[in-house]
C-alpha cells in the first residue's frame, strides 16, 4: 500500500531543495509563465489551505502571506510541510476533512490528494533545473509504478467530472488509455456519453484512439508534463490531432 504520507515528505522537501539550489526566477516552463518561486508559494499554499480544511465540513478560505524574499519563502515552504506532517501524520483516514468534490471529505482523500499534488510539481522543479529523471524511492527512472497508476485513477474518478463541469467539449470519439508496465494495473477507455459528458471505465475497449506507455509518462501526459504527442516517446495509435485534442480536454 502506498505510504502517501512519505510521498508527500519526499516530493515536498526534494522540490524545496531543488528550489534552494537555484534563481527564484528560474523559469518552470511545464506551468506556463510561473518562476520557480510561484511553484514553491503555490505547493505551501496549498498544503496550507490542506490544514485549515481538518475538521471542517465547507471551505474556509483562510489567507497565507507569503514572504517576497526568497529564503524566506522556502523556510515557510518547509514549517508549512512539517506542519502538514504533524496535523495529518497521526489522523485516522476517515477522520473529517473538507474538500471541493463534495464527496469523501475524509483525511485519507486529502492525504492522496497531497500526494499526487506534491509529485507533480517535484517533477516541475526538477524539469525546470534540467533533470527531468524523477527520483523513484522504488526503482529507478519515473514516478513510482503503483503511484502513477493510482494517479491516472484519481483523475479518472475526481477530475474528469471537474472536467465536465468546467468545459463544453467537441466530440473526441474515444480513447483507451493503456499502461503497460505492472505491478499495478491500469486501463481506462474515454468516451463521449449522449449529453456530451466524458465517462471513463476501467478497463480494455477498442477505441479511435490509444495511448500506450508505462503508468509515469502517461500520467504525465494527462497532467501536460510531456512534449507534443508527435515528439514524445509514447506508443500512439489512431490520428494524432485526436490524441492531442484529448490532451486539451483534460486541461484543467
Amino acid at each position: 500500500m502506498t505510504d502517501f504520507m512519505d510521498i508527500i515528505n519526499r516530493c515536498t522537501s526534494g522540490l524545496l531543495r531543488t528550489a534552494t539550489d537555484c534563481s527564484p526566477e528560474t523559469p518552470v516552463t511545464t506551468c506556463g509563465a510561473w518562476t520557480m518561486s510561484d511553484l514553491v508559494g503555490h505547493l505551501t499554499t496549498v498544503q496550507f489551505r490542506a490544514i485549515g480544511r481538518i475538521g471542517q465540513s465547507s471551505e474556509i478560505a483562510t489567507p497565507l502571506a507569503l514572504p517576497t524574499n526568497y529564503s524566506e519563502l522556502i523556510d515557510l515552504g518547509y514549517k508549512t510541510l512539517q506542519n502538514f506532517d504533524e496535523s495529518f501524520g497521526s489522523l485516522a483516514g476517515d477522520a473529517p476533512c473538507w474538500n471541493w468534490t463534495g464527496s469523501n471529505q475524509n483525511v485519507g482523500w486529502m492525504r492522496r490528494r497531497q500526494a499526487h499534488e506534491s509529485t507533480i510539481h517535484f517533477y516541475d522543479a526538477l524539469h525546470a533545473v534540467g533533470n527531468a529523471a524523477l527520483p523513484n524511492w522504488a526503482s529507478s527512472g519515473g514516478i513510482d509504478q503503483p503511484l502513477a497508476a493510482d494517479g491516472i485513477r484519481e483523475f479518472m474518478e475526481v477530475f474528469l467530472p471537474r472536467v465536465n463541469q468546467k468545459k463544453e467539449l467537441p466530440n473526441l470519439g474515444s480513447l483507451h488509455i493503456h499502461a503497460t508496465d505492472g505491478p499495478a494495473t491500469s486501463e481506462w477507455y474515454i468516451s463521449m456519453d449522449p449529453d456530451g459528458k466524458l465517462a471513463a471505465v476501467e478497463g480494455h475497449q477498442k477505441a479511435d484512439t490509444v495511448i500506450r506507455g508505462s503508468a509515469s509518462d502517461i500520467l504525465l501526459w494527462i497532467w501536460g508534463r510531456r512534449e507534443p504527442i508527435a515528439q514524445n516517446d509514447l506508443e500512439k495509435f489512431g490520428d494524432l490531432e485526436a490524441i492531442s485534442a484529448w490532451r486539451t480536454a483534460f486541461s484543467i
